[in-house]
């Protein structure tokens, strides 16, 4: 599995305007990555996340990442979390473009 490369991919540079901020990615209780976005640039880092956005399992993930699950409805139901505010989960949404898979699946 590389969501990480499938977040990259769909990375949205206009949802990042004056953002400054390394969001960590949870699958399955593990880190998968941690992502710097500044100047409407996203890079992966190896340094803390300021704010982890936690996934049950590689499936949710995805189904989120893709738009075919509502993220809004996954996360009222504690399938899609996050350590922060409930704004930085529609700051998530805003950097990430919904849509069928870019990076085919392993």
């Amino acid at each position: 599995m590389d969501l990480a490369q499938e977040l990259e991919a769909r990375f949205s540079p206009e949802g990042a305007v004056e953002c400054d901020i390394r969001i960590g990615i949870v699958v399955a209780e593990s880190l998968i990555c941690v992502f710097h976005i500044t100047n409407r640039k996203l890079s992966r880092v190896d340094d803390p996340a300021e704010v982890t956005f936690t996934f049950p399992d590689r499936e949710t993930a995805y189904s989120i990442a893709l738009g075919e699950e509502d993220p809004i409805a996954a996360f009222m139901q504690g399938r899609f979390r996050s350590d922060g505010h409930l704004l930085l989960v529609f700051l998530f949404l805003s950097l990430f473009v919904p849509g069928p898979r870019i990076i085919a699946p392993d």
